[in-house]
Formats: structure tokens, sequence, C-alpha cells
């Protein structure tokens, strides 16, 4: 019974490397570099945001979109420009229902290592109903992906993550932000950019 819960593990090990050849391969490989905070999963929500232009929020929602996105930013392990090629409604047992988005980079990453990995929206995921609103629309737009790593079951490293539109404001703010984290990471407690 002891030498059988071993070989499992290690058959769970072997399926995980498996599947994150299959989802990419040649990138590095995903590291955790932090514990994810409750504040980090509410940014890193599994879903999308539709916000092309920043600047037409006003008030609260202009500055809660700041916030979230410089959390975001300020955790993120990678952020890149992708493609969402399909998405894939299907029922996890004992999960619910969930769907798969197939991505595919669109050049070089803008912070970490460029990968090419499926990710999952479930049921009770704060971002579900924003992938299960929007599935035409996800195949017709590109997106910035953040993705902060996870340490999962069995040591197996998953992905929180969160997509908004590749837009010139959207990439233009998150390159501010990356460019920030870089030169000044103590100073990352709060900044909004605006732009006229």
């Amino acid at each position: 019974m002891h030498r059988a819960r071993p070989l499992l593990v290690k058959l769970a090990l072997v399926s995980v490397a498996l599947a994150s050849i299959s989802c990419g391969g040649a990138a590095a490989p995903a590291r955790v570099t932090s514990p994810t905070t409750p504040a980090e999963l509410r940014v890193f929500d599994h879903g999308v945001d539709l916000v092309d232009d920043p600047d037409i929020l006003g008030g609260q929602w202009r500055e809660s979109w700041g916030e979230e996105l410089q959390a975001r930013v300020g955790a993120a392990d990678i952020i890149q420009v992708v493609r969402v090629n399909s998405a894939q409604a299907t029922r996890i047992p004992d999960r619910g229902a969930s769907y798969r988005l197939d991505i595919e980079p669109d050049g070089d990453a803008l912070l970490g290592a460029s990968t090419d990995i499926d990710l999952l929206s479930t049921e009770g995921d704060g971002g579900y109903v924003s992938v299960d609103r929007n599935q035409t629309r996800l195949l017709s737009t590109d997106f910035v992906l953040y993705i902060k790593w996870y340490s999962g079951e069995a040591g197996a490293i998953g992905a929180h993550w969160h997509l908004s539109p590749a837009t010139p404001a959207v990439v233009r703010r998150t390159q501010y932000l990356i460019e920030r984290r870089r030169t000044a990471p103590e100073d990352q407690s709060r900044t909004v950019v605006h732009e006229n």
C-alpha cells in the first residue's frame, strides 16, 4: 500500500511533465517566485477584461483599473501578447463547467520567458463569467496575458492569469509599469498612469 502512493506521485509528475511539453515544450520551465496572496487572486482571476482604452473610464472605474493593472504587473511572472486560437467548453468532475483557452504567443514576452500553455477558467474562478460571456470576442482580439505561477497539488505548477486587450493604450501602460518595476522595484506602492 505504501509503495503504491510514491508510484502514483511519480506517475502524476510524469503526466504533468508530458502535459507541459505538449503545451509549449521549448519555453523555460515555470517557476513559482512567491506565494499567491488573496489580493493577487483578485487580479489574476482566470478571466478577461475588455477595456480597450482606459482613458474612456471615469472616476472610480478608471482608478480601479489602474490599481489592478499595477498589481498584475507588480506580481506577474510572465507578461506577453497572445492570440486565443480556441475556447473549448468542458466539464471537470467535482469542479463544474470550465473553458480551456488555447493561446499562441505573438512575439517575445514583455516580461519573463515566453510560454505557450492552455489557460483554464473554471466555475467559481473570479473571471469565469467574463470568459463565458465573451467567447466570440476572445477569438477576435489580441490580448496581453499576465501570468502568476503557483504550486498546486502534488507540487504541480499552475497558472493564475488574466487577459486584457492588447491595444496600444494597454500595452503602453503595461510597458511603463514593467519599466518602473525593473528600475524602482521598491516603489511599487501605487502609480496610476493617465495619458491625455
